[in-house]
């Protein structure tokens, strides 16, 4: 069973990763997120069923919702994620328990892996310098990396985004 095997490794790995829910009530639980990762969430409880939001506020106050469910089966199940960011924030996991008379023990896991930078400036270099066949002059060579480190910049400031929307 994934959930069994979810939460013998959790409870080896992160013994300390776990929060209650009281019964008829809700409760948000924080957990801190550097800067440039990416990050894997998962989550599971013993009793019932949970109404579960999940979402990341960086700390330029950017806020994204992950994750937003009623009715989550999370006691026969893994509930699991990730995202990507550049700015250092929380992720927030919401409980709504309000409508279950016995309190919750939620177990959460959480693995963060830092961004590579030196891919994202050879993509961003290549990008910049579509004329790749032909040799440059160094002026035009500077005026390149000034280019790719000032996209650079933007990305990391959270100025500028590689998603599409």
């Amino acid at each position: 069973d994934t959930r069994l095997k979810f939460l013998t490794e959790l409870k080896r790995s992160q013994p300390n990763n776990t929060f209650t829910v009281e019964a008829h009530k809700s409760y948000k639980h924080n957990i801190s997120i550097s800067d440039r990762q990416q990050v894997q969430w998962s989550l599971t409880c013993d009793n019932s069923l949970c109404d579960i939001t999940i979402e990341y506020r960086s700390n330029n106050h950017k806020h994204e919702i992950l994750y937003k469910q009623k009715n989550v089966p999370i006691h026969n199940n893994v509930l699991c994620g990730q995202f990507e960011t550049q700015r250092s924030g929380q992720l927030i996991i919401t409980i709504d328990n309000k409508n279950n008379p016995v309190s919750e023990i939620i177990w959460y896991g959480i693995k963060s892996i830092g961004l590579s930078t030196c891919h994202l400036f050879h993509g961003i270099f290549t990008m910049n310098n579509r004329q790749t066949s032909e040799i440059i002059s160094e002026n035009e060579f500077n005026k390149l990396l000034d280019q790719t480190f000032d996209f650079i910049d933007k990305l990391l400031n959270g100025d500028l985004t590689l998603r599409t929307t």
